[in-house]
């Protein structure tokens, strides 16, 4: 069975173009230079038109892929046009794994009451599909994923939970690090809802902005240990998110 490696280098400075090429001997692996834009979209999109194969998987720099990933996700998009892995979040240790409960391990996400959708380093499609859409939206940052996997579905492609193929996902291990994220994910989650409110997602309601409030005050004072504030810090930047993204897309999303 032959596959391809293909790294799309968005601008890294730890020497990445060096790494992978020094696996050349042993992999069908190019590195390609996607640094004129920054952003995970432009480098996804520059890595599949650069890649060879009619079945395109996407993996980001700071996972691992488990024993048997390749051969699963190749026979599940020979079935499926649509698909997403498992995730394993094993490597995280400490107070990092407390920052959030298992995810993406029995099925595809669903959190905002509309679409299903898979975390983007867990993706497979065939190429078809993925040129169909025009990619990843470099329009949508931070949730470019979650983007695009409506985006092909309302198309009416279903998409697919692989649990054969695993990718083991590491979380962020700094307080700002877990912080940040969030906060850019919340804030995307704000564009979210202004491109796909009129397709059906739902806005949220007061009613949940309240519980939610509440929630937070009482895990903060609840707060005993490292990883309990790491928790609370890494849920917490999502609700600052909305208010971040409300103001800067004018569109009220708390």
């Amino acid at each position: 069975m032959h596959w391809e490696v293909v790294v799309s280098d968005n601008g890294s400075m730890d020497g990445t173009r060096d790494v992978a090429l020094g696996f050349a001997d042993r992999l069908d692996i190019q590195v390609i230079d996607s640094s004129s834009e920054p952003g995970r979209a432009f480098a996804c999109n520059e890595g599949a038109r650069a890649a060879r194969s009619d079945a395109l998987c996407f993996l980001d720099a700071d996972d691992e892929v488990a024993p048997g990933y390749v051969i699963a996700m190749i026979e599940a998009l020979r079935v499926h046009p649509f698909v997403a892995a498992r995730v394993d979040v094993g490597l995280n240790s400490g107070w990092v794994a407390r920052t959030r409960d298992p995810f993406q391990h029995d099925g595809l996400l669903d959190v905002f009451g509309y679409l299903p959708f898979g975390l983007g380093c867990t993706l497979g499609v065939r190429r078809e599909v993925f040129q169909s859409v025009g990619g990843f939206s470099s329009q949508v940052p931070f949730d470019e994923d979650v983007d695009f996997c409506w985006r092909v579905q309302q198309t009416g492609v279903p998409m697919t939970f692989i649990p054969e193929a695993v990718v083991r996902y590491r979380f962020r291990d700094s307080m700002w690090g877990l912080f940040s994220q969030t906060v850019h994910y919340g804030a995307g989650q704000v564009l979210l809802y202004r491109c796909h409110r009129s397709r059906g997602m739902p806005r949220r309601t007061r009613q949940m902005l309240r519980a939610e409030l509440s929630k937070r005050v009482r895990t903060l004072l609840a707060v005993r240990d490292k990883g309990d504030l790491a928790r609370w810090v890494h849920e917490t930047g999502y609700l600052i998110g909305h208010v971040v993204g409300s103001v800067r897309w004018r569109t009220l999303y708390l």
